[in-house]
C-alpha cells in the first residue's frame, strides 16, 4: 500500500465524480448541491476528454506499429534496466518489428528481431560512425526513437565532482539524445511518422544533494525536449510526436544499494509496469509527459512553494541525506 494506490483507486475517482461520495453520505442531497456537483463532474470530465483528444490529435490518423511492415525501432541503452524492459514489451506487443539496440554491451535477448549496435555514447567518434550507419540503412524507416541510455556519477559532494565525469554525464544523458533526434527524426517537409521518447528523471526537477551532475544533465534534457516539442507544434508537424518520461527511483541497479526513505509517498517504480505504460503511449501517439510515481506530477509545483515550505518538505522526506557516500 502506498500513496499511488490510494490516489489511483480512491482520490482520483472521487475528484472526477464527487457526487458518488455525497450520495453515500446523504440519501437526499439538496437540489442546489446536487446541481453544483453535477456541473463540476461534467466540467472536469469534459476537460479530461478534451485534453486527451488534443494530446492525440493530428491532421492524419496515427498509425499503430502493427501497421508498418518491418517497422524500425531505435532504443538506446536497451541491454538492461528500463531499456531492456521496453524492448521486451515491444517484442511481446508487436510481431513485425526490427529493434535497433544501441548500447555499450549486447542485449541478453536472443530474439532475432533485436539488432545490437555496439557504441559508447560518450565517445564522439563512435557516435559519428554509428550515425553514418543509421542514416545510410535506416533513417527513412525509423518509426520510434527511445532515448533511454543514461549513466550517473558517484554520489558525491558538489565540490568533489570531477570534470571528466561531468563531461561523460552530459555526453550520454543529454547530447546523445539531442543528436539522435537532430539526425534521425523527420525533417520539416517529411511526412514520415515518428514517435520520440526521452527518458528523463524527476531528479532533473526536484534535485537532492550529491547528484548535481546527473540532475543537471537530466534537467538539460527536459529543457531540450520541451523546446523541441513545442517547436513541432508551432510548425504543425503532427506526424512527429514526443513523450517525456520523468520517473522517480526505478528498481534497477543504477540507484540501488540503499533503502530510499518515505516509500509510502515515493514508492520505487517497477520498470516492467513503466515500460508497458510507455509502449501504450506510443501506440496511441500520445504527446506530453508521463510521470511515475504520482508525486512526480507535482515536482515543478514543489519547487515553486516558499523556501520555508521547501525546507520542511525536504527535511520530512530526508531526500538530501539518504544517499550514501561513494
Amino acid at each position: 500500500m502506498n500513496i499511488d494506490y490510494l490516489c489511483h483507486w480512491v482520490l482520483l475517482p472521487l475528484l472526477r465524480c464527487p457526487l458518488l461520495i455525497y450520495f453515500a453520505l446523504r440519501r437526499s442531497p439538496s437540489d442546489s448541491i446536487k446541481f453544483c456537483l453535477i456541473v463540476y463532474t461534467v466540467l472536469v470530465n469534459s476537460f479530461l476528454v478534451i485534453n486527451s483528444y488534443i494530446k492525440r490529435s493530428g491532421h492524419t490518423t496515427w498509425k499503430s506499429l502493427h501497421e508498418f511492415e518491418n517497422g524500425k525501432v531505435l532504443v538506446t541503452g536497451g541491454s538492461k534496466g528500463l531499456g531492456r524492459a521496453i524492448i521486451s514489451q515491444l517484442l511481446r506487443d508487436y510481431s513485425d518489428l526490427i529493434i535497433l539496440n544501441v548500447d555499450i554491451c549486447p542485449s541478453p535477448s536472443e530474439d532475432p528481431r533485436v539488432k545490437d549496435l555496439i557504441c559508447d555514447l560518450s565517445d564522439e567518434h563512435e557516435v559519428t560512425s554509428l550515425m553514418h550507419i543509421l542514416k545510410r540503412k535506416y533513417k527513412k524507416e525509423i518509426q520510434l526513437i527511445v532515448n533511454n541510455a543514461g549513466v550517473r556519477a558517484k554520489f558525491t559532494d558538489f565540490n568533489c565532482m570531477e570534470r571528466d565525469n561531468l563531461d561523460k554525464l552530459f555526453k550520454i544523458n543529454t547530447f546523445a539524445p539531442v543528436r539522435f533526434i537532430q539526425e534521425l527524426a523527420p525533417g520539416k517537409r517529411s511526412t514520415r511518422q515518428c514517435y520520440i521518447i526521452n527518458i528523463a528523471s524527476t531528479l532533473g526537477i526536484l534535485t537532492p544533494a550529491k547528484v548535481a551532475g546527473y540532475a543537471a544533465s537530466k534537467a538539460a534534457l527536459i529543457a531540450f525536449h520541451q523546446s523541441y516539442s513545442f517547436e513541432l507544434q508551432n510548425e504543425g508537424m503532427r506526424n512527429v510526436r514526443t513523450l517525456l518520461v520523468t520517473s522517480g527511483q526505478l528498481n534497477t541497479n543504477m540507484f540501488g544499494g540503499f533503502n530510499p526513505p518515505c516509500q509510502f509517498f515515493a514508492p520505487v517504480v517497477d520498470i516492467n509496469n513503466l515500460a508497458a505504460k510507455i509502449v501504450r503511449c506510443c501506440e496511441l501517439g500520445q504527446r506530453g509527459q508521463l510521470n511515475e510515481p504520482f508525486y512526480c506530477t507535482f515536482a515543478h509545483l514543489l519547487m515553486c512553494v516558499p523556501y520555508s515550505l521547501q525546507h520542511i518538505i525536504r527535511s520530512f522526506s530526508r531526500m538530501d541525506c539518504c544517499l550514501p557516500d561513494e
